[in-house]
């Protein structure tokens, strides 16, 4: 149960800071108004979405390697 509610999380925190990501990101290219520190924001939720897919890897790499092995 633990790990199950642990892959949850990371796939939970993986999807919303790649909406943050990518929404910044957008933000950034078309030189919104500065309401926010974009830059900052991107760079944060850039780190946390790079820890999250290492740790959505680690939490999923059963799956992954299965997959992996069968393919070929």
């Amino acid at each position: 149960m633990k790990g199950f509610f642990m892959r949850k999380l990371v796939l939970c925190i993986l999807f919303g800071s790649f909406v943050i990501v990518s929404v910044t990101g957008v933000f950034l290219s078309l030189r919104f108004p500065r309401f926010f520190n974009y830059k900052a924001i991107h760079e944060m939720f850039s780190y946390i979405f790079l820890i999250s897919s290492f740790m959505h890897i680690y939490f999923n790499r059963k799956a992954i390697t299965h997959y992996l092995m069968r393919r070929r």
